[in-house]
């Protein structure tokens, strides 16, 4: 009867330290590139590996994603400053939920920036990247150098 107590009382402060979390620590992350975007293919997700915000760690290294930790509504966005034709997509879960692609099709050695921007409801354990489309095969690269960087933010509101 005493363990049963006990657990009983445990469980309570085990949840509400996380539900305090959840209320007093804000949802928000911003990482870049730290190299140019080269040889990339149909599908390849970009890997921000040059992380500078992640409030809750949900960035995970080894696939270029992050995963919300929270329930909610996020405001994201992606700028990536390109040299050629590299449409992009925001992919949510493996869906795409947002596109961008360079101003010029015709990529004539200047870089072209382009920035996509998603006010998206989102449930907690999603998984957000950007990758290349799916119907082109990339020509050129994706930029970030002393001048230009390029980076993918999102924030709960």
């Amino acid at each position: 009867m005493r363990a049963a107590v006990f657990v009983t009382l445990l469980l309570p402060l085990c949840c509400w330290s996380y539900h305090y979390k959840a209320i007093s620590t804000p949802v928000a992350f911003h990482a870049c590139l730290t190299t140019n975007g080269n040889s990339l293919g149909r599908l390849h997700v970009l890997p921000f590996d040059r992380v500078i915000t992640d409030t809750w760690e949900g960035y995970i290294r080894h696939s270029g994603s992050y995963r919300i930790p929270v329930t909610g509504v996020y405001v994201i966005t992606w700028v990536t400053p390109v040299v050629g034709n590299i449409p992009l997509e925001l992919v949510i879960n493996g869906q795409q939920r947002g596109r961008t692609a360079p101003a010029s099709p015709k990529g004539e050695g200047k870089s072209q920036t382009t920035t996509g921007v998603a006010v998206l409801f989102l449930y907690g354990r999603d998984v957000v990247s950007i990758r290349t489309h799916p119907d082109f095969h990339p020509v050129g690269f994706i930029a970030n150098n002393k001048w230009q960087d390029s980076c993918l933010s999102l924030w709960r509101i």
